[in-house]
């Protein structure tokens, strides 16, 4: 069987433990130690990397410093709307 029906049908699973990874620059939640799996396996030896929550550009050293491109950093720069005094 291919490696992608199996990343197909194992990514996402979900029961416990899940949660924070640590240790991998590509992958910071998992879902399952299954989810984990596959997708290392899909990132690895797939180039899957619409599966990783750090990207290649992410990694690279010269990024420093561009995060407003990135909406979640961008939107986070945002000041809060003020609310009226009572």
């Amino acid at each position: 069987m291919p490696l992608d029906e199996y990343v197909d049908a194992f990514v996402f699973t979900r029961f416990e433990p899940n949660g924070m990874v640590s240790g991998n620059d590509r992958l910071r939640m998992a879902t399952s130690v299954i989810d984990y799996i596959f997708r290392e396996l899909a990132i690895t030896y797939l180039d899957r990397n619409d599966l990783a929550q750090v990207s290649d550009e992410d990694l690279r050293a010269d990024t420093a410093g561009e995060s407003s491109r990135h909406p979640v950093n961008a939107h986070a720069r945002r000041p809060l709307p003020r609310k009226p005094p009572r």
